[in-house]
């Protein structure tokens, strides 16, 4: 089953010395079943790796550049 990438980049909030963590729950809590979260950070984003284990998310990350990291977030089915 094909999923619907939500794509959210949080790097100039960071960038800002900004915190996006409402803005990333936001768009966590209006996910549907088959949508992943793709999110672009400055860095590997460890706590929200193990806050996002808890709400029943897997995850899978890759290193763009030095300061650009793409996490997946999605439901196992």
């Amino acid at each position: 089953m094909e999923r619907n990438i939500v794509d959210l980049d949080v790097r100039d909030i960071l960038r800002a010395k900004q915190e996006p963590f409402d803005i990333i729950m936001k768009h966590v809590k209006e996910l549907k079943e088959n949508d992943c979260l793709q999110l672009h950070t400055t860095f590997e984003p460890a706590p929200l790796l193990k806050l996002m284990a808890t709400k029943g998310f897997a995850h899978k990350i890759e290193q763009v550049e030095p300061e650009h990291f793409v996490v997946q977030f999605y439901r196992e089915n």
